[in-house]
C-alpha cells in the first residue's frame, strides 16, 4: 500500500501483434503511441473500447525503420552511441528463415524520416 501523497513512478508496456518489421523477430511488438494521440490516451473520459483499441494499433510500417545493432544494446543502463550503431555485415536472411533467438545481437527501430 502506498501512503497518501507518495508518488510512485511506474509504466506499462502494451504489446500488439507484430507488423511487417517485427513479424520475423517476435510474435508481438510494443504499441508506439503517435504524438497526435497523446491527449486522447490521457483523457480520463476515454472509456469506449473501440476508441481505446483504435489508439492501441501497431505503428504504421511505412513510418518506422530498423537496423541490426550489436550486443551493447542489451547491457542494462547503457546509453552510449555504440548501442545505436548499425551492425555491419548482418545477414537479413537470418531473420527471414523464421523465428531465431536474437541474443547474439539486437535490433533498433526508429521513426522513419
Amino acid at each position: 500500500m502506498v501512503p497518501d501523497g507518495v508518488v510512485v513512478q511506474s509504466f506499462t508496456m502494451i504489446t500488439h501483434e507484430p507488423g511487417v518489421l517485427f513479424k520475423n523477430i517476435h510474435n508481438r511488438q510494443p504499441v508506439i503511441m503517435r504524438p497526435e494521440n497523446y491527449a486522447a490516451w490521457l483523457d480520463p473520459g476515454l472509456n469506449e473500447i473501440s476508441d481505446i483499441l483504435y489508439l492501441l494499433r501497431p505503428y504504421p510500417d511505412n513510418l518506422i525503420s530498423g537496423h541490426p545493432v550489436g550486443r551493447a544494446v542489451r547491457r542494462a543502463g547503457s546509453t552510449s552511441e555504440e548501442t545505436m550503431r548499425p551492425l555491419d555485415g548482418f545477414d537479413w536472411g537470418y531473420l527471414d528463415n523464421g523465428w531465431k533467438p536474437l541474443w547474439e545481437t539486437g535490433l533498433l527501430f526508429q521513426e522513419a524520416l
